[in-house]
């Protein structure tokens, strides 16, 4: 849930460049804010949905990461393969999959955390870039290829960082 809504509010403020006062409305009573608020009300009051609309939301929520693949792929289609390895997405692609996990799992080893604590953030922390990245740099109007490029070597080289990652655990 505090992912979702920095997401939603920080997030969209990184790509807008800040907050006007006309815009608050518009961050705050948005469709995924919404959803997160009947969300944790479910949750608490241990709600269960009626059959259909339980299987809406499961089928709604098993298509979003493909078509948010889809919208990745098709924005790179128009972007150079050489900017796709850009020296910046990968330094800071590399500082995402391996130096953020690595840090995470020191200062939670030294806290003297639980070993499954330590291994699920560790693994949380070393996931790539999300799709997500590209839909919201497209929605406000900023840098997509950037962002879809990011999401893309990310996702690559994940594949190496990952078992990595998981192998120090």
């Amino acid at each position: 849930l505090p992912y979702r809504i920095l997401m939603w509010t920080m997030g969209v403020a990184l790509f807008t460049h800040g907050f006007e006062k006309s815009q608050w409305k518009q961050i705050y009573f948005n469709p995924a804010i919404f959803a997160v608020v009947v969300g944790l009300i479910a949750f608490v009051l241990n709600l269960d949905f009626p059959p259909v609309i339980a299987k809406t939301i499961s089928t709604a929520g098993s298509i979003t990461t493909p078509l948010a693949m889809m919208i990745v792929g098709s924005i790179l289609a128009d972007a150079k393969l050489r900017g796709v390895f850009d020296p910046g997405i990968l330094f800071a692609g590399l500082f995402r999959l391996a130096l953020i996990p690595l840090t995470v799992f020191f200062i939670l080893t030294w806290l003297k955390f639980s070993a499954d604590v330590i291994a699920t953030s560790v693994i949380l922390t070393a996931m790539p870039a999300g799709s997500f990245t590209a839909i919201l740099a497209s929605k406000y109007k900023a840098n997509e290829v950037y962002a879809s490029q990011a999401v893309f070597v990310t996702t690559l080289l994940s594949i190496l960082t990952i078992p990595l990652i998981v192998l120090l655990l």
